[in-house]
């Protein structure tokens, strides 16, 4: 009978071994397996959480709201980019924000956000882009 027992003793210290020096040799590895516990400098480069303005709702309510004025002609499109509310245009590249029209289409963006209770919720900022993609200026 011991030596049954030192046998079952021999084959799992060997088990052991084995499976010890399978780790050490890049079969396994715990932490491979396992995410990392994230630590404040790793949450600090995390990129911002994305807006959750429904867009498709946005820009219906836009066109209801607004379709009407003389400006609506000139928007080209309109996205979040985080949380900045993108309206492109067709104004020129020389418009500035003291423009009638980028004025206006700015806080129209302004407004529906308040309207919509995005402001500051989902919408920190509005930016009119010009033809060419340079921000007119922001509002909001």
């Amino acid at each position: 009978m011991p030596l049954v027992l030192l046998r079952i003793i021999v084959v799992a210290g060997l088990s052991a071994i084995a499976m010890a020096a399978s780790g050490c040799l890049g079969d396994s590895d715990a932490e491979a397996e396992s995410p990392p516990a994230a630590t404040t400098g790793q949450l600090e480069t995390l990129p911002p959480a994305q807006s959750a303005v429904d867009m498709s709702k946005f820009r219906a309510a836009f066109k209801e709201t607004y379709g009407d004025q003389p400006w609506y002609g000139q928007i080209t499109g309109m996205k979040m980019a985080g949380r900045t509310l993108e309206i492109a245009t067709k104004l020129d590249p020389g418009s500035t924000h003291e423009d009638s029209d980028g004025r206006a289409i700015c806080q129209a963006g302004a407004n529906l956000a308040i309207h919509f209770g995005e402001l500051g919720d989902g919408i920190e900022w509005v930016t009119v882009l010009l033809s060419d993609g340079v921000g007119l200026g922001s509002c909001a």
